[in-house]
């Protein structure tokens, strides 16, 4: 293996690694109803974005350039941005419906019962 591959390889172990607690921390503050297809999604891109930090930084470490080290911060916060995105299509339409019309419209009654 050659150092251009070594810092993928480490943001992708490490993110993996670290994904597991972020993944499971942001299910346990507000679940997931989209099933399998959106909690695969949510990890991995919870992975790739907690193995940005850890990609950057062992580019540095290697002393790769400045361009170098941009380019794969910013690969892995795009991927956890499309990964996200289609965890999102996965989850949107599975969400219940919390809000009750009525309490979104504003009345004339309402006007005059809030003394605004």
């Amino acid at each position: 293996m050659n150092n251009e591959q070594l810092p993928l390889l480490v943001g992708i172990v490490v993110g993996a690694i670290i994904g597991i607690f972020v993944a499971r921390r942001s299910m346990r503050e507000k679940p997931l109803h989209g099933g399998m297809p959106a909690r695969i999604f949510h990890y991995m891109g919870a992975s790739a974005f907690s193995g940005t930090f850890a990609a950057s930084l062992t580019a540095i470490i290697l002393r790769f350039p400045f361009l170098s080290i941009l380019g794969t911060g910013l690969s892995f916060i795009a991927a956890s941005l499309i990964l996200l995105l289609l965890h999102a299509i996965f989850e949107a339409p599975a969400q219940p419906a919390t809000a009750d019309r009525d309490d979104t419209v504003w009345t004339a009654q309402k006007a005059r019962e809030s003394r605004l």
